[in-house]
């Protein structure tokens, strides 16, 4: 079906009108609920669907007939403006700008069958799946979808990391499965080679230089997929790489940016593969900051979706305002813990750990601000907004019991700073003058060297962040696409009445 030849690439805004055979593929991916604008960790407002839908509205004006428009999946969240509203701003806004097909992402059937279908009626553009599945093998998802563009037959697939199965809820697991995406595409392709010009994948696999997984494997498997766009949120982000001949995009989170490649396609003779002729590719970001400033021109508000969006979610602050916790524990605060645990930071742990499952959890002590709720009476339910620094996603890695001694030993030599560590689920013995951990335990049972535990990060170091390489290099990696501000509220309004028995200090005990 294909072969490459980079004619010229444009990596600056490129206004083409369009010209026979060439399509445009305009393409996003994990907007994770954030329908409105939103503050990120500078204080600068950025990203939002009325900003983007400007942004697409321009580029459809310099060549609509070649547009297509397209979504990686997990456009919706349990960020809480998505999760309060039922989602209902992040449908309507991708229904007014007008997408075209979306791939089925982890948040999108992470809930029972019914919610999944609710929210499948209540979207107008197609959404496609390979190896998502009822428990009785019904597909929950066309596998394909084909749309002609200026006289090209563009086909879509789409898939989904099997290991994301192990991150569903308890509801979902009970209705729906998530097959090898290598298997499930097999028969899917030979159908649709048969029927497309080109072949498009909307995944959601993560990239890994080596090969072995994700969206490089799926590319060195099938070379009849001409372009794979690749939604998960590591650590590659907005970047393109050439796998086998096929071209991969990876897209930024939360919807900052959105991608563009326009291809000219000439039909081969006979039995010739058709070739893919790259025009220009690039990501535009919508009104990102970097140090305080724009990266690039400010994008207006589409008024007519803004105020649509304002209208959906003017009741949201108030539900938030409902108190969630009472504080009856003195020393409730952060402060101090770039050298200490402190109960809020531990508390913040605890609930990575148990609201993920793992055994054990990390989060740096940077993540946090320095506050102090001793005073409080009573929590909201939105104070984990006011403790982090950053909203951060949880991730779940694989590690080895050594390599669980490794993580804090690094962290410790880094005592006195944000990359020191808090830690979930262990009780550590640590040597200062050797600089060792000398007895750790989980589960109060001595932890083996070479056995696997499961472990609970923020997104930020399971990609290497603070420069905790240990989690990057751990290659099946669950992104569970659940904000750390949702994870900590949930947690301490199970909890309700906060006090001394709340939090279990025995974590670190220093020896020399």
């Amino acid at each position: 079906m294909k072969k490459y030849f980079f004619s010229f690439i444009f990596l600056a805004l490129t206004l083409l009108s369009a010209t026979a055979n060439e399509v445009r593929i305009l393409f996003s991916g994990s907007t994770l609920g954030h329908s409105l604008k939103f503050i990120d960790d500078n204080g600068e407002n950025q990203g939002g669907y009325p900003a983007r839908k400007t942004l697409i509205d321009d580029l459809r004006e310099n060549g609509e007939n070649n547009i297509v428009l397209v979504d990686t999946g997990n456009f919706v969240s349990d960020y809480y403006m998505s999760a309060i509203t039922n989602h209902v701003p992040d449908y309507t806004a991708m229904n007014m700008i007008g997408y075209d097909v979306m791939g089925l992402g982890f948040n999108e059937i992470n809930r029972d069958f019914a919610s999944y279908n609710n929210l499948n009626k209540k979207t107008s553009f197609k959404k496609i799946n390979c190896n998502v599945k009822t428990l009785k093998g019904k597909r929950v998802a066309e596998p394909y979808f084909i749309k002609v563009v200026n006289g090209v037959k563009v086909g879509f697939v789409s898939v989904l990391n099997e290991n994301m199965y192990l991150a569903l809820s308890r509801e979902a697991k009970d209705s729906i499965t998530i097959e090898d995406p290598i298997v499930a595409l097999e028969n899917v392709l030979m159908e649709l080679v048969g029927k497309a010009d080109v072949i498009v994948a909307l995944t959601n696999l993560d990239y890994h230089a080596d090969l072995k997984t994700g969206a490089g494997l799926l590319a060195s498997t099938y070379p009849d997929i001409d372009l794979i766009i690749e939604g998960s949120y590591g650590a590659n982000k907005n970047k393109i790489f050439n796998v086998s001949g096929t071209r991969i995009y990876t897209i930024e989170k939360n919807g900052m940016y959105l991608g563009d490649v326009t291809f000219k396609v000439t039909k081969g003779k006979g039995d010739e593969r058709n070739r893919i002729d790259i025009v220009s590719e690039q990501f535009y970001p919508i009104n990102v900051h970097v140090n305080g400033r724009l990266v690039s021109d400010h994008i207006s508000e589409d008024k007519k979706l803004l105020q649509r969006l304002e209208k959906l979610t003017e009741k949201v602050e108030n539900k938030l305002s409902v108190s969630g916790s009472n504080v009856a524990t003195t020393n409730f605060s952060s402060i101090g813990k770039m050298d200490n645990f402190t109960k809020l930071c531990c508390i913040a742990t605890d609930a990575l750990r148990v609201e993920t499952g793992a055994d054990v959890a990390f989060l740096n002590a940077g993540l946090f601000k320095e506050v102090d709720l001793s005073k409080e009476k009573n929590l909201s339910y939105t104070f984990a907004s006011d403790i982090l620094k950053y909203n951060n996603n949880a991730v779940i890695v694989n590690l080895r019991g050594d390599e669980i001694k490794n993580i804090i030993e690094y962290s410790m030599i880094r005592r006195g700073y944000g990359q020191f560590l808090i830690f979930s689920g262990m009780e550590v013995e640590y040597s200062v003058k050797k600089k060792k951990v000398t007895d750790l335990q989980i589960y109060k049972k001595k932890v083996v060297d070479d056995k696997i535990y499961k472990i609970a990060v923020s997104d930020f170091l399971a990609n290497g962040g603070d420069t905790y390489y240990f989690f990057e290099r751990e290659k099946n990696k669950i992104y569970t696409y659940k904000p750390l501000e949702n994870i900590i509220n949930d947690y301490v309004s199970k909890i309700g009445n906060i006090s001394s028995d709340s939090v279990d200090m025995k974590r670190l005990k220093l020896v020399d």
